[in-house]
């Protein structure tokens, strides 16, 4: 019994008889797919929304997209905050606060006094004072005596 020897190994187009200038040509991303990656970028979109977005795929787009990829949120937040301070600058009042509140640690407080006394602690003339206190602070003057 005679072996025959393996054909000798070729991968992808070679295997198929085809030479490497038959496949796919190489991808090139035009400036409008440029921008469209960057704005979307910018809006948060996921790399899979927007892979789709341009009509290619994830790694095509990480491949040819990084620096869009990148800098679109930053370009997104730089413009967003850009416009906020020029609009609280020109008188817009919206702004202002807005920018006071998160910018600037500002807050609006309301202040709730809570006056407390402990009558159930206190004793029978110590209870005639304070209600005798309480009473003459409101202008009402009364005097009463514990018997």
């Amino acid at each position: 019994m005679q072996l025959l020897a393996a054909p000798p190994f070729r991968s992808g187009s070679a295997w198929l008889g085809r030479s490497q200038k038959d496949g796919r040509p190489p991808f090139e991303p035009t400036p409008e797919q440029r921008n469209i990656v960057e704005r979307a970028a910018g809006f948060g979109f996921t790399q899979e929304k927007i892979a789709a977005l341009i009509g290619t795929t994830k790694p095509t787009l990480e491949k040819h997209f990084r620096e869009e990829l990148d800098r679109g949120m930053a370009v997104t937040q730089f413009k967003v905050g850009n416009s906020l301070v020029e609009n609280a600058l020109t008188g817009n009042v919206a702004a202002q606060i807005w920018y006071t509140k998160t910018q600037m640690g500002w807050k609006e407080t309301q202040v709730v006094e809570t006056k407390r006394t402990d009558f159930d602690n206190m004793t029978a003339e110590e209870l005639a004072k304070a209600i005798e206190e309480r009473a003459n602070k409101l202008g009402i003057k009364i005097k009463l005596s514990i018997e």
